[in-house]
């Protein structure tokens, strides 16, 4: 009896708290312990005490706690700009929380919200700052440091060539450049002074001789321009004139051939003195006012002696009927003014026959010297041929 009284003891002690353990809270409800909670549904039950008995009391609403997401921004590599751009804008940045960035400059820059642009201030580094606050839902990202570069504004000297000159037809060509890029004018190296020259505002260039004229162009930079590469320009000087025409008069020694006749130039005596006008004093340039026929220096006029070599190559008889000088395009001196001491004038000249004479102009001393020297021959026609004479 008092075995089977014990077992059925052990089991109902085992079973209660189980049985109370178990048992969902409900207000009004027997609780196991004093200040025991439970949660039920969106309510918490806390067992009170109501006068001998433990019970749930009627439960209050939780309010459930909510987490905040993190978030990161997701910043794109900044590109360097050149400082002509004035104003530069980002594309839309994001964070991994779908949220827009706001942004911040400083440095060479600053950000103007209104416009969402970027000014840009000077050469240097703008620094741009991304940030976003978060919402109900996200977290505030770390904000996010990037930079690019404000460089200077490239230069380029408009391109532009010059066309081969012909000094027939040309003396000099000019040139422009439009107003562009830094203050700093076009700067013009000569690299072919005998050929051509510049004038100092690089405006005009003048033809001197035959040859390539190599000119190379620079414009320096400043705070907001780089220097331009230097532009190299080149073009040929040539004269379509043969040598011994009027507007290519041959040097001396030069041999020119016409018409079957070679004349050449050999040489050019300047101060000839009075013996000249002693020889033969018919010559009208050598009569003073008293008619001495005496060369006087004082008259401010000198000779110049011009020796040179004429062959016939050809068929006919060549005959000097005229030999003459001129000085300039229009200054011509006439047949009194020349005294022939080897009488070439009217000298005839069989095929194949050749002589080396010379003769006289009388100039005046403010003439520096002959500029073109014309030597006329006369068969059936008239042949003439153009020297320098100094």
């Amino acid at each position: 009896m008092r075995k089977t009284a014990l077992a059925a003891l052990l089991v109902s002690s085992l079973l209660i708290p189980v049985s109370a353990q178990a048992a969902t809270a409900k207000a009004g409800a027997t609780c196991p312990k004093l200040k025991a909670t439970q949660v039920v549904g969106s309510k918490k039950f806390t067992c009170v005490k109501s006068g001998k008995k433990l019970v749930w009391d009627k439960g209050v609403a939780v309010v459930p706690v909510f987490v905040k997401k993190p978030q990161e921004i997701i910043a794109p590599e900044l590109k360097n700009v050149f400082l002509d751009n004035k104003f530069v804008q980002l594309p839309l940045i994001l964070t991994t929380g779908n949220q827009i960035v706001s942004l911040s400059g400083s440095g060479a820059c600053s950000y103007d919200s209104v416009t969402k642009q970027f000014k840009l201030i000077s050469i240097g580094t703008c620094t741009v700052t991304m940030s976003q606050a978060g919402d109900p839902n996200l977290l505030p990202a770390p904000n996010v440091t990037k930079s690019f570069e404000i460089l200077k504004i490239p230069q380029l000297l408009p391109p532009f060539s010059i066309p081969d000159q012909d000094l027939l037809t040309s003396k000099e060509v000019s040139i422009s450049y439009p107003d562009f890029g830094s203050s700093a004018p076009v700067v013009v190296t000569n690299k072919s002074p005998e050929v051509c020259t510049i004038d100092g505002a690089g405006k005009r260039i003048s033809f001197l001789a035959v040859g390539q004229c190599s000119l190379t162009f620079n414009k320096a930079g400043d705070a907001e321009y780089e220097a331009a590469k230097p532009a190299e320009i080149s073009f040929k000087i040539f004269l379509s004139a043969k040598p011994g025409d009027k507007a290519n008069p041959a040097g001396l020694g030069v041999e020119i051939i016409k018409a079957g006749l070679s004349v050449t130039v050999d040489a050019i005596n300047e101060e000839v003195g009075d013996d000249v006008c002693l020889a033969d004093s018919a010559n009208k340039s050598c009569v003073d006012k008293n008619g001495s026929g005496v060369f006087q220096s004082i008259a401010n006029d000198r000779y110049i002696e011009i020796v040179f070599t004429i062959v016939n190559n050809g068929t006919k008889t060549w005959i000097a009927s005229n030999i003459g000088m001129q000085a300039g395009a229009d200054q011509n001196y006439l047949k009194t003014t020349v005294y022939t001491i080897d009488s070439l004038d009217g000298l005839e000249l069989e095929p194949g026959d050749g002589i080396t004479g010379s003769y006289f102009v009388l100039l005046p001393n403010s003439a520096d010297s002959a500029r073109t020297l014309i030597s006329y021959g006369d068969g059936n026609e008239a042949t003439t041929f153009y020297f320098k004479a100094n």
